[in-house]
């Protein structure tokens, strides 16, 4: 018996041991057969070896969709050489490429994943935008919420979204300050969805109806009278924006008299 559990442990041995080795010269290897095979190795959880080979071997190039089976591996591995790939194909020159790193960013749970999706908040395409967002969200924004409120302001969908639901008190302040006739309607859903949240504080709901109100528009009025409509009629923060309209009303009713 003794023999037996001994024998065993040896083949254990022997495999942990050559397996990376072999994964990696199949890697180099020009059948795309055997080198998705080889990809597929490399997925093992916490394998520095087999990541630092397949971020070699995606430097020298993939085609498209054994790059996206790597990219799957590489989350998969998730050590510290396979969390710096991610981060160097999140500056890839293919939109669906970044997106696909944005997207594995948030299981990856590296420090470093909050600020590179932050980065990615500015990319040119639409695409990598949106995912970079929706991965923020995921792993929360704190630390990079400035960005995330640029990205708001230059109309990137999720972005306001983003802030809106993570927004403290702090940010709000901020967000106000560069809130203008321009920047409004990119900004209309964060707004909506920080005055309806139930853990902002009433200054900051009331000071984003003040500044709301100073605008004097048709697109703050009805972002006005539409979360309006969702609150109680002894709301103070309902109170403060049947005001604001109210005076809205009555100004347009002068100038056109």
């Amino acid at each position: 018996m003794r023999r037996r559990v001994d024998l065993a442990l040896v083949l254990c041995f022997v495999f942990f041991t050559f397996t990376s080795p072999a994964a990696g010269q199949s890697l180099e290897a020009t059948d795309p057969v055997e080198i998705e095979r080889a990809i597929t190795a490399a997925a093992r959880p916490g394998d520095r070896a087999l990541a630092t080979q397949l971020a070699a071997r995606i430097d020298a190039g993939l085609p498209a969709p054994l790059l996206s089976r790597a990219i799957e591996s590489l989350v998969q591995n998730g050590s510290p050489p396979a969390v710096s790939a991610l981060l160097t194909l999140a500056r890839h020159r293919r939109a669906a490429v970044r997106a696909q790193v944005a997207r594995g960013l948030v299981r990856s749970r590296s420090a470093n994943a909050r600020g590179a999706l932050a980065d990615l908040l500015d990319d040119p395409e639409a695409e990598v935008r949106s995912a970079a967002a929706v991965a923020l969200g995921e792993v929360g924004a704190q630390g990079v919420m400035d960005t995330v409120m640029l990205a708001a302001l230059r109309g990137v969908p999720e972005a306001a979204i983003l802030f809106g639901t993570q927004a403290s008190a702090q940010d709000v302040a901020r967000f106000l300050r560069r809130l203008d006739a321009t920047t409004l309607e990119a900004s209309a859903p964060a707004l909506r969805i920080l005055l309806e949240r139930a853990n902002v504080q009433r200054p900051t709901k009331l000071a984003i109806v003040q500044r709301l109100a100073a605008l004097e528009g048709a697109l703050s009025a009805r972002v006005l009278r539409e979360v309006g409509a969702t609150l109680p009629e002894n709301d103070p923060v309902r109170r403060a924006i049947d005001q604001a309209l109210a005076t809205e009303d009555a100004a347009a009713a002068e100038v056109s008299q």
